[in-house]
C-alpha cells in the first residue's frame, strides 16, 4: 500500500512511500519506491524527508507533496 507521494514539479522523479518512521532527531525515514524518469533503473528504497527537502529546483522550487493523493496498491 503505497501512503504518500512526492514528485518534482519541473521533470521526472516520483517518489511513492509505503512506510515511514520518524527518527530520534525529528526527521523522518521513509521507505518507497522511487522512480527518477528512467523505468529501468527505478527501485524500492530508503529516503528521508531532510534528503527530499534538501533538493533545490530552479525558481525556488522543490520536491513537493501531492495533496491530492490517495493511498493506493501501486502497480508496477
Amino acid at each position: 500500500m503505497i501512503v504518500l507521494k512526492f514528485f518534482n514539479p519541473m521533470g521526472a522523479g516520483t517518489w511513492y512511500i509505503a512506510e515511514g518512521s520518524e527518527q530520534e532527531d525529528g526527521d523522518w525515514l521513509f521507505f518507497g519506491y522511487c522512480d527518477l524518469g528512467i523505468p529501468n533503473c527505478a527501485e524500492w528504497g530508503y529516503v528521508s524527508l531532510s534528503e527530499l527537502v534538501s533538493v533545490k529546483l530552479p525558481l525556488g522550487l522543490g520536491i513537493e507533496r501531492d495533496i491530492y493523493f490517495q493511498p493506493k496498491t501501486l502497480s508496477l
